[in-house]
C-alpha cells in the first residue's frame, strides 16, 4: 500500500463525506431547529434546503461563521464539507463523525444507502502555457492532425474500484487560475459506495478510512514528481 504523503501546500479546496439513508424518521425544519440547536454556537448560519422541482423542504443547512465548515442535515441523509484550508483528515473525519452521531440519534435510519468521500484540488502551475504531461499523469492526447493549443478541456474517467466495492469518478478540468502568469487545473476526485453497505458504525468508519487511503493513492498517482514537488 502506497504510504500516505502530507503536503505542506496542499491544492484542496474542498472536502466533502456524503452519507444518504433510507427508512429515517422524518423531521420538519422547525424540527430539525430545535434538535440541532446545541450546533449554533459552531454553525450559526442556518438556512432551508429546499427540492428546487417540487418546492418542498428537504433539511436543513448549517454553516460555520466564517463559511468554511458546511452541515446539511437532510431527510435522506446528511453531508459535510470542508472549504480550504482544509488541514488534516482526523480533524475533518472526527467533526463529520460526531455530527453523524447527533443525525443518527435524530432520525434512527434503517439503512445506508450510499457513502460517498470527494476530494476537489485546484492546481496552481508555474505558467499559463504548459504541457499536462508534466504535470499529470493522465491528461488528454490530441490527434496529430489537430491544433496542439489547448485553451480548456474537461475529462471524466469512471474506474470501479472492485476490492471496495466502489467506484472512482475522476473529473479534470481547466479552471480559472488567481494569477494570469498562470494555469489551474481542477483534480475532483470521488469515490463511493451503493451496494452490500452494513448499517454499522463499525464499518462505516472503517470504510471510509479505507476510502481516505484509497483518494490518497489516486492523488498521488494522478501526479508527476514535477507536480509534487510545485505543493511539497
Amino acid at each position: 500500500m502506497t504510504q500516505s504523503v502530507f503536503y505542506k501546500q496542499a491544492p484542496i479546496t474542498e472536502a466533502l463525506l456524503d452519507l444518504r439513508v433510507a427508512n429515517a424518521h422524518l423531521l420538519s425544519i422547525p424540527q430539525f431547529r430545535q434538535e440541532l440547536s446545541s450546533l449554533a454556537n459552531d454553525y450559526p448560519t442556518q438556512k432551508e434546503i429546499l427540492d428546487f422541482t417540487r418546492q418542498t423542504p428537504l433539511g436543513l443547512l448549517m454553516a460555520s461563521a466564517d463559511g468554511k465548515q458546511v452541515f446539511q442535515a437532510r431527510q435522506d441523509g446528511m453531508t459535510f464539507s470542508r472549504l480550504a484550508p482544509y488541514g488534516r483528515w482526523q480533524i475533518f473525519r472526527d467533526e463529520a463523525r460526531r455530527l453523524w452521531t447527533l443525525y443518527r440519534e435524530l432520525t434512527n435510519p434503517q439503512q445506508l444507502l450510499r457513502v460517498t468521500v470527494r476530494y476537489i484540488n485546484r492546481l496552481d502551475l508555474p505558467s499559463a502555457f504548459v504541457d499536462l504531461k508534466e504535470y499529470l499523469r493522465t491528461s488528454p492526447e490530441i490527434s496529430p492532425a489537430l491544433t496542439q493549443e489547448l485553451s480548456g478541456y474537461f475529462m471524466q474517467l469512471q474506474l470501479p474500484q472492485h476490492d471496495l466495492k466502489a467506484l472512482l469518478v475522476l473529473n479534470q478540468a481547466t479552471v480559472p487560475s488567481p494569477s494570469p502568469e498562470q494555469a489551474s487545473l481542477l483534480l475532483d476526485i470521488e469515490l463511493s459506495r451503493d451496494i452490500d453497505l452494513v448499517n454499522d458504525e463499525v464499518f462505516l468508519w472503517d470504510y471510509l478510512e479505507q476510502l481516505r487511503l484509497r483518494k490518497n493513492q489516486i492523488f498521488n498517482g494522478c501526479l508527476t514528481e514535477k507536480m509534487k514537488e510545485l505543493i511539497q
